[in-house]
């Protein structure tokens, strides 16, 4: 079951104790409930926290009681396992699993693609795309891209950038090679 669209600033405190479902007990100024951002049975990523004892896993938003149902436990205070949670106030809140990320990779040759899930790949021709754009052409004042080609052979990439036509006469050069070499 895929999870719905995570949504920010959703948060609430909590005064479970235990293993069980975290009730929820209203969100503080500035927050929204579980329950209008979330229906019966949606599933999301959340943490609880209080003190020293936390917790980071999957929810299901249970309406009839207003509480999460602690589905699995990714990371904890309790060795990844299931907080079993003393009295004290806590706060339950929508968050990301950092497990879910992929690790960022040393090589700087790598971007992160677009796969499910996504995953760090070797760029490859295929990844990039190309037009006619020339908005980033080398200049004689920044490094850019070549300009594109002018399909003239009679024409090079000059100095300044720009494809130009020789000066002068081809023939003229040929003659004094010609005499270089003999």
């Amino acid at each position: 079951m895929p999870l719905p669209t995570p949504h920010n600033r959703v948060r609430e405190s909590c005064s479970t104790t235990g293993t069980g479902n975290l009730a929820c007990g209203g969100a503080p100024t500035g927050y929204t409930a579980f329950g209008s951002r979330y229906a019966d049975g949606d599933r999301f990523k959340y943490a609880c926290a209080g003190g020293a004892e936390w917790e980071v896993g999957l929810g299901e938003y249970d309406a009839d009681t207003n509480s999460i149902v602690r589905v699995t436990c990714s990371q904890s205070s309790n060795g990844d396992a299931f907080v079993n949670f003393t009295v004290g106030g806590k706060f339950v809140w929508v968050d990301r699993d950092a497990k879910d990320d992929p690790a960022i990779p040393g090589d700087a040759t790598k971007f992160l693609n677009g796969a499910n899930p996504p995953a760090y790949a070797q760029v490859k021709d295929s990844d990039l795309s190309t037009s006619d754009v020339t908005t980033n052409n080398v200049t004689t004042s920044k490094h850019g891209l070549t300009p594109k080609a002018p399909n003239d052979v009679n024409k090079f990439l000059d100095g300044t950038g720009n494809w130009s036509v020789p000066t002068g006469s081809l023939k003229a050069l040929n003659i004094v090679l010609a005499e270089r070499f003999i």
